[in-house]
């Protein structure tokens, strides 16, 4: 009789680490260290100052202004406090408390579905600013959201991924509120086929009427993750291309602001 050995299981704690390091630091070139306080264990810095934010603050600071004044710089606040809240999405993808936990396991699920939610819902923000950033800098008079949507989407379906987290994480009563009994999940990160007919996924998130969800399919840690990074590297082209808007842009919402204290923030 032949005996099989089975398939190696990955637990979270693989798949958060990778996403962490390869996914968002590398695409971002955020820095993380930790501090040497008792009270900050376990507790990640993430140091901006050469990501996409401070980039975008440096070329702000580069604009020519006649009436700068001396040790004064143009400071665009959407720039770094978007930068700021981003690392929101570091607390997320650096807390190892999920690390030893399995997609085989029911109990386990339902915990990670709780971590996969907390990070959809820092994420649609940090989307919804990207959007709003595009279309400023755009100048238009009317935003078209399905366009810009398109335009920051390039790994991942925006427009499809804000749906998604609108009617399972915010907006559920027609979604997942009225249809969650007791509902069963699949994680495309478990490596396993969706074993479900007719769940609430990315590209079903309000299901028919007709029918009722035998399940939720919740989308891989990196997807959510390359939303982000797709949306930050489009806002950059669009940046670089636009540069007549962008200082536009800039100069009618910045202020000026000591750069001393603005290199020790971004830090």
């Amino acid at each position: 009789m032949e005996i099989t050995t089975p398939m190696p299981r990955y637990k979270f704690g693989s798949i958060r680490e990778h996403v962490l390091q390869c996914v968002w630091i590398a695409e971002t070139d955020r820095k993380l260290w930790q501090f040497g306080e008792a009270r900050y264990k376990k507790i990640a810095f993430d140091d901006y100052s050469n990501s996409y934010e401070n980039k975008w603050q440096s070329k702000a600071i580069a604009i020519p202004r006649a009436d700068a004044t001396s040790g004064l710089v143009l400071h665009v606040p959407h720039f770094c406090s978007l930068g700021d809240w981003a690392r929101n999405i570091t607390d997320v993808l650096t807390d190892e408390r999920y690390d030893d936990l399995s997609f085989d396991d029911a109990t386990d699920r339902g915990y990670l579905f709780r971590y996969y939610t907390r990070l959809l819902l820092i994420v649609s923000e940090i989307l919804a600013d990207c959007e709003k950033l595009l279309a400023a800098t755009k100048l238009e008079k009317s935003t078209n959201m399905k366009a810009n949507r398109e335009l920051l989407s390039s790994r991942v379906d925006i427009d499809q991924l804000m749906h998604y987290v609108n009617k399972v994480c915010k907006h559920k009563n027609d979604a997942m509120h009225g249809h969650n009994h007791h509902i069963k999940f699949w994680f495309a990160d478990s490596g396993d086929e969706c074993p479900f007919r007719e769940p609430i996924s990315l590209t079903q998130p309000t299901p028919h009427k007709t029918s009722s969800p035998d399940g939720l399919s919740i989308p891989a840690l990196e997807d959510i993750i390359y939303a982000v990074t797709d949306s930050y590297q489009a806002l950059d082209r669009h940046f670089s291309e636009n540069p007549d808007k962008f200082e536009k842009f800039c100069l009618s919402v910045g202020a000026e602001y000591p750069i001393d204290e603005l290199k020790l923030r971004q830090s």
